[in-house]
């Protein structure tokens, strides 16, 4: 058995401890060994991963960034990346090299620029699509009847696309 002051071990036997002088419990053998818990602390799920059915929030609130050449209603098209959050997709044009007067090249004051926002809320229709031989464009139709492609640069984000906006 063990001292309750010191926590020496003593024998069983043993009135006093011989270390720090104090009474032992009488009958040593028919104490209880009954141990109780240690303190344990209760768990968060701070790390826990969401539901499936919420989308993961990033930064700012954007759910989903990926990079896309989008073509607009009019046919031209612009290389950037595309933000979607609860409400919006944003579209931000990347640089693009320019030829300058004395040969460099130099970067045109695009870069970043926000050139697009979407409604969610004005999407009527979503789905994949093809332009050429691409496979890899999904297209959203707004209320307007303006249409848009975004040709995906990574095709692990049309299922993305397709789950969202259907």
């Amino acid at each position: 058995m063990f001292c309750s002051k010191c926590g020496t071990q003593i024998n069983d036997d043993a009135c006093f401890c011989y270390k720090c002088g104090t009474a032992v419990v009488q009958n040593a053998n028919k104490q209880s060994y009954a141990y109780e818990q240690p303190n344990t602390y209760q768990q968060s799920n701070v790390y826990q991963q969401p539901a499936a059915s919420q989308p993961t929030a990033l930064y700012n609130n954007v759910q989903e960034k990926f990079g896309v050449n989008i073509v607009y209603p009019d046919g031209h098209n612009e290389i950037g990346d595309i933000c979607i959050t609860a409400t919006e997709i944003i579209f931000y044009k990347k640089s693009k090299a320019v030829r300058v007067a004395f040969g460099f090249l130099g970067s045109a004051l695009e870069n970043g620029e926000e050139k697009l926002r979407i409604n969610v809320s004005d999407i009527i229709s979503g789905g994949k699509t093809r332009i050429g031989i691409n496979p890899y464009v999904y297209q959203i139709t707004l209320r307007n009847g303006g249409t848009y492609k975004l040709c995906v640069n990574n095709p692990s984000k049309l299922p993305y696309l397709e789950q969202r906006f259907g």
